[in-house]
């Protein structure tokens, strides 16, 4: 599978994004978000969204001029993400936001949206996500509360969410999607 989100650039931020983890129903359903400023109105955005059909969408929605990101949401849904050994980090880093190509977005289209699942794990305290059938990460630009993983043709392959704290795994171990320590 070759997604097409590509970075373009990296931009300097002035603030990281906010990151959060909702626990939707008693068992099974956590919403994740991560935004660049939570309070911004919700105007002026094109969304790429990964579905797989079983439930809703990966949505990353950027700044539909500049193809900056925004914000990201995905939900954990009756699934439990697997724990596993931190690996040693060999991917090249570079800090800031990334800005993505907007070029598959068409005046007056807003949504491109691509079959496809992600794949969760929580490696130390790092909640990871990747894209199935996705060429492996080369690269790594660290946005703050979100790691963008990329591959060697600079397409989005994943996400990190580094260092959860510990109201977000007590979120992820009470709504039981989080595999037990083992």
């Amino acid at each position: 599978m070759a997604l097409s989100l590509h970075v373009r650039s990296t931009l300097p931020y002035t603030t990281a994004p906010v990151r959060t983890a909702e626990k939707m129903s008693s068992h099974g359903l956590v919403l994740w978000t991560i935004a660049v400023n939570p309070d911004a109105p919700l105007v002026d955005r094109v969304h790429w969204r990964l579905a797989d059909g079983r439930k809703p969408p990966m949505d990353i929605a950027l700044n539909q001029t500049t193809g900056t990101f925004q914000e990201v949401t995905f939900f954990l849904q009756d699934e439990q993400a697997p724990r596993a050994k931190p690996q040693a980090d060999s991917l090249r880093r570079m800090q800031g936001l990334p800005q993505f190509n907007t070029s598959l977005w068409s005046p007056g289209h807003y949504d491109v949206d691509e079959p496809g699942r992600a794949a969760f794990a929580l490696t130390g305290r790092d909640f990871q996500v990747t894209f199935e059938g996705t060429e492996p990460a080369v690269e790594l630009i660290d946005s703050g509360m979100i790691h963008f993983l990329l591959d060697a043709e600079r397409r989005l392959v994943g996400l990190t969410l580094p260092q959860l704290t510990d109201d977000e795994l007590q979120t992820l171990m009470t709504a039981q999607v989080l595999a037990p320590a083992g």
